[in-house]
């Protein structure tokens, strides 16, 4: 079915879930099935549209490497373990240079050798993953070294001012109490993608995409993974555990009501940039609710915009995998502004290439390894979770 055959589809079905929702004759079950035929129809729009923006993007990236001999290179280290045909350390220290130059003073552009081009490859696949490596969903950011990073944090939201009469001693005065919050970075790997010699060797594939995909889908399912439940023991704070409690919910069960104490108890300076995070099967019970009190239209709603997240009470929803199901003690629903989450990469990430570590199976590992620092950084309580009951 072509995108233009999806949408059209679409547009029906919606048609024809309003006009049932409003008509006189009301069947939840009857409702569900034509919602969930807009469903499927969105998820092959999604990924039409994702695959169509990846081959754009990585054709792009592809063409202007090539346009400045990067790509070349690149090709050439993975194929035959040489950079540019150069053996010299000197020859090396140039093209990291130029790719290192050409990085920085292209925005959203990639250089060949490894850290540039690999950087943007990897942006494209975030949005595969999902979850705390969503694109524009933390505060992310790249530096140049991997020093650890404190931050200075105060909470001075319950004092206030107050009146005193004329003529009046000066007051004792109320401190301020400052804290510190400190993003330590750790090396990351993806451990070693092996490939056969005979796919290095043949033409037949796009070595260098093939590659370039395995890692990146390794790093960024690595890296939501510690981003979520990272302990912060030799490892990054995941969200799941530098968030606080907001509300207390059923066992095995979720309803309206949680999800509306979960957004209230969010401060409002937070709640303003709020967005809901979950896994799969929670988000299956979260699009049975329907509003209550005798009107049974869902409380979810799809996104009418390209690129737009769907809806729930009116926030955008972030899928994540790594997130808890709905489970005794567990942590099935986060709700915050995330923007309070600060993810620093320490540039250059490496490519490894070993021809010697599998040579009794002739074939080549390439490793894709950086240094990563994640952590929720504020003083207040900007991200909060529903903690499922025990019983």
């Amino acid at each position: 079915m072509t995108l233009k055959e999806i949408v059209e589809k679409r547009a029906n079905l919606l048609k024809q879930f309003k006009e049932y929702v409003h008509g006189d004759e009301w069947d939840k079950a009857t409702a569900d099935k034509i919602y969930e035929d807009i469903e499927k129809l969105d998820e092959q729009k999604r990924a039409i549209e994702q695959a169509d923006e990846l081959f754009v993007q990585k054709e792009e990236l592809k063409q202007e490497a090539k346009e400045t001999g990067f790509y070349e290179t690149l090709d050439g280290f993975i194929r035959k373990g040489i950079i540019g045909g150069a053996e010299s350390r000197e020859k090396i220290q140039e093209i990291e240079l130029r790719a290192n130059q050409f990085y920085r003073g292209t925005a959203n552009k990639g250089g060949s050798l490894v850290p540039a081009l690999l950087g943007d490859y990897i942006e494209v696949a975030k949005a595969f993953v999902g979850g705390m490596v969503t694109p524009g969903l933390v505060d992310w950011r790249t530096t140049g070294t991997g020093n650890e990073q404190t931050f200075a944090t105060v909470d001075d939201t319950a004092t206030e001012a107050a009146v005193i009469a004329e003529k009046t001693d000066a007051a004792s005065g109320t401190d301020v109490t400052y804290g510190t919050s400190a993003l330590t970075f750790y090396k990351i790997t993806t451990k070693f993608v092996k490939v056969s010699a005979e796919l290095i060797q043949d033409s037949v594939y796009d070595v260098v995409d093939h590659v370039l995909e395995l890692l990146s889908m390794r790093m960024q399912r690595g890296l939501n993974n510690y981003f979520t439940l990272g302990t912060g023991s030799s490892q990054p704070y995941g969200v799941h555990h530098t968030s606080t409690k907001g509300e207390d919910g059923p066992k095995r069960s979720i309803t309206r009501t949680d999800l509306s104490n979960l957004i209230y108890s969010v401060d409002r300076a937070y709640r303003a940039n709020g967005t809901f995070m979950f896994n799969d099967n929670t988000m299956k019970a979260i699009r049975a609710l329907d509003i209550g009190s005798a009107d049974a239209r869902p409380v979810w709603s799809e996104s009418m915009q390209k690129g737009e997240p769907p809806l729930l009470e009116g926030y955008p929803v972030i899928v994540n995998p790594k997130c808890d199901d709905l489970e005794a003690y567990n942590f099935p629903v986060f709700f915050g502004d995330f923007k309070n989450y600060k993810v620093r990469e320490a540039l250059p990430m490496k490519l490894q290439r070993a021809d010697e570590l599998y040579i009794e199976t002739d074939e080549i590992g390439f490793n894709l390894i950086g240094r990563w620092a994640g952590n929720l950084i504020s003083a207040g309580a900007p991200i909060k979770h529903i903690r499922c009951a025990s019983t």
